[in-house]
């Protein structure tokens, strides 16, 4: 009897040192493994990237749209700048101007001048950059052969029967074909189209 339990402690304590030892190696990975760069910290860079890339090109539009803004506005100030001149000199030379149409030129030229003086503080409301809190999520996701790491819903558009839709999009719309129509929605899933 001795026997057998000096062969059974023998056992576990095999069984024991064969547990430190994989303990030890887990603790060994768990200290000297980096995370140089998961797949969450990649994937975010590339967000702020992309997000960057996207407000350099809002803010290239919308100061190419000023720009031009601007020049209409003085190509035109400087049409009726020029009309004027035409026809303050129609009017010397052919000596009839009325003491009413002379105030009314006055007039229409101040209007001109109060314009082109009111350009410099021409304001732009632009609304705030609105980031949704549940953009990024942070969680253990094991790729597989079977889905994809797919982030949770921001919105949901609830499809009446039980048949399928092909989808796409981009950064303003969802372009949605369903059955034998075609939806174009916004980013609050309002359809903006629908066609054939």
């Amino acid at each position: 009897m001795e026997h057998l339990k000096d062969h059974a402690g023998r056992q576990n304590d095999s069984q024991l040192n064969s547990l430190i030892s994989e303990i030890n190696v887990l603790s060994d990975r768990f200290h000297h493994v980096s995370v140089v760069e998961p797949y969450f910290l990649k994937s975010l860079d590339k967000r702020r990237v992309d997000a960057y890339h996207t407000i350099d090109q809002f803010y290239e539009t919308q100061r190419r749209n000023f720009e031009q803004f601007i020049r209409e506005t003085q190509d035109k100030q400087r049409k009726e700048i020029d009309h004027f001149r035409l026809k303050i000199n129609d009017l010397i030379q052919e000596q009839n101007a009325t003491q009413d149409y002379l105030y009314l030129l006055k007039d229409t030229i101040k209007l001109v001048e109060k314009d082109l003086n009111d350009l410099p503080y021409i304001q732009c409301n632009i609304r705030p950059l609105v980031i949704v809190e549940n953009l990024a999520t942070i969680k253990f996701n094991k790729i597989s052969q079977d889905g994809l790491p797919l982030s949770r819903p921001c919105r949901t558009l609830n499809i009446i029967d039980d048949s399928y839709c092909w989808m796409t999009t981009n950064d303003k719309y969802l372009l949605v074909h369903h059955k034998a129509d075609l939806y174009l929605l916004d980013r609050q899933l309002s359809i903006i189209e629908k066609t054939l």
